[in-house]
């Protein structure tokens, strides 16, 4: 958690999570979650990470988005509560192993940009 707390204060982040690969099992689970509804999104099974963290695992590469109704990706569940639709998926790389992802969300007074993707 203090990982994913750092990271969310570092990038003015209210909602942050830790998914990390499980290769056996082909699958993304929250090691940390931290923010509004985190309970919730630790108690998930079976679609986290589905629609977004895993092919940002798969691919390696980080991605941004500041808006996501003017994206392809679909919105996450409703019951999420996101207050902003800009959020950071960022692909955890250790050796040249692709390990988990960190996700960092619901910025304080903007959206994510290229600056915030370099912090």
């Amino acid at each position: 958690i203090n990982l994913v707390q750092t990271c969310a204060e570092l990038m003015q982040a209210e909602r942050g999570s830790l998914l990390v690969f499980d290769e056996k099992n082909d699958h993304l689970n929250v090691k940390a979650a931290i923010g509004s509804r985190a309970e919730i999104i630790k108690a998930e099974t079976n679609e986290i990470g589905e629609r977004v963290a895993k092919s940002v695992l798969q691919s390696g590469t980080p991605l941004i988005i500041s808006n996501i109704e003017a994206s392809n990706l679909s919105p996450a569940p409703s019951e999420w509560q996101y207050k902003t639709k800009s959020f950071i998926s960022y692909p955890v790389i250790v050796g040249g192993r692709k390990i988990g992802v960190l996700n960092i969300a619901d910025k304080v007074g903007g959206v994510y940009d290229k600056f915030d993707l370099q912090l």
